[in-house]
């Protein structure tokens, strides 16, 4: 009786029906989904767990302090001289053996791995100009044509005319035109940019003589007039010579020995590459970071023996391609930041050539390229430029000294959560 009497209220009213049956229905749909959506989510969260890692590199570094000077004016203020910046530098703490391990050592760490850096040549290929690097050092031959002084030149300042330039050697291959004028040159013992060269060493030289100058053309071109500067506050004696009468091999002789150092800094920092020795790149924090990515092919790990990762700016600059291989000769001494022969200077805070900095090249290697690095994600100031070559640590051709000091940032360990 009650059966009937339910189902005739149902028939009755079939809208009311239909809607609470739909009701019904989104609800438990509702509820479903979201159970479905909660066994998932906590089944792909315990997957993924394996996946995800750490990297960390370890910086103890005390940050330098810039300073700028303020700049010297010309009588009338219409010209200027800023001698750069520099920074106040301050005695680093290095990394000991002890703190090495505790690093290392610390919970999670599966891998910990010390980066290497040395020269290497690449077949016939240059160097690469990055961006941001502009011009470069020059070493030349012209006549000097005296100088310029007076209101428009910083007091104990003067303009060096050269014409009829014979390019000898040229940093990133400046281009230097036939005559021009440098900008101001600091005279004498000057407390901001002290000169080995006077006035009176100016005024004694000859205009017509022959000489051999080493400059910094810094590329720029600002209303016709060429940035390029002669600082033997930086080079000192021997920044110009003055070469009649001299032989045609005059380089060759002890007397230019230094001037011929120069020649072949310059050469080699237009053909060196960073060649940097790592066993497993995982651990090189910028490209866990995505600062740097992988943009074609892999990256290097432990079980590579002959493969390389080079910038994709390499591949692109030579025609080159991933699984192509080529031919690397390592040098034989270790080096940090790049694998150019130069060094800074605490004197005169510059950075200067140095030529016992040209390693001798040991080995040849032939080597596979596995893969190419490029710019990603974020500013990577301080990344690799497109100079530097990744290849398998057992290929170091340098015993490491027992006094070696790792620099800070060149350790890092990676740490992968369990599955």
């Amino acid at each position: 009786m009650r059966k009937s009497v339910a189902l005739k209220t149902l028939l009755r009213s079939p809208i009311k029906t239909l809607l609470s049956f739909l009701l019904i229905a989104a609800a438990s749909f509702a509820l479903f989904s979201r159970v479905t959506d909660y066994m998932v989510t906590t089944r792909e969260t315990k997957n993924a767990r394996g996946l995800y890692h750490a990297v960390a590199s370890l910086d103890n570094e005390v940050p330098d302090l810039p300073v700028i000077p303020e700049p010297i004016y010309s009588p009338d203020k219409t010209d200027e001289v800023v001698y750069g910046y520099f920074y106040i530098t301050e005695d680093k703490p290095w990394l000991t053996e002890e703190g090495l391990k505790e690093f290392t050592s610390l919970p999670g760490v599966t891998l910990a791995d010390t980066r290497y850096m040395t020269a290497g040549l690449v077949e016939d290929f240059k160097r690469i100009v990055g961006d941001g690097e502009y011009g470069g050092r020059v070493i030349f031959e012209a006549t000097y044509e005296g100088y310029e002084d007076g209101a428009s030149v910083p007091e104990d300042h003067i303009c060096l005319k050269f014409d009829d330039v014979k390019v000898i050697a040229s940093e990133r291959s400046s281009e230097m035109e036939k005559s021009f004028m440098t900008q101001p040159v600091p005279l004498g013992d000057t407390s901001y940019a002290p000169s080995p060269y006077t006035r009176e060493f100016y005024d004694r030289l000859e205009e017509g003589c022959r000489c051999l100058v080493m400059v910094d053309n810094t590329g720029f071109t600002y209303k016709g007039e060429r940035y390029i500067y002669f600082r033997p506050h930086e080079i000192g004696e021997g920044a110009l010579c003055v070469i009649d009468g001299q032989p045609d091999n005059y380089l060759e002789t002890k007397q230019f020995a230094r001037q011929r150092g120069w020649v072949d800094v310059i050469n080699h920092n237009n053909t060196v590459y960073d060649v940097v020795y790592i066993s497993d790149m995982r651990a090189i924090p910028r490209f866990n970071g995505q600062s740097l990515i992988i943009s074609k092919g892999r990256l290097l790990t432990a079980e590579d023996t002959d493969g390389c990762v080079v910038s994709a700016d390499f591949l692109e600059k030579f025609g080159l391609s991933v699984g192509e291989r080529i031919r690397i000769r390592l040098g034989d001494q270790l080096c940090h930041g790049d694998a150019k022969a130069e060094r800074e200077t605490k004197e005169n805070l510059a950075v200067v050539f140095d030529e016992k900095m040209i390693p001798e090249y040991v080995e040849m290697r032939a080597l596979t390229i596995v893969g190419a690095y490029a710019a990603g994600k974020g500013n990577s100031v301080y990344g690799p430029s497109p100079n530097t070559i990744y290849v398998p640590s057992t290929l170091l051709p340098v015993e490491i000294p027992d006094d070696y000091k790792a620099k800070p940032g060149e350790l890092s360990v990676f740490c992968r959560g369990r599955r």
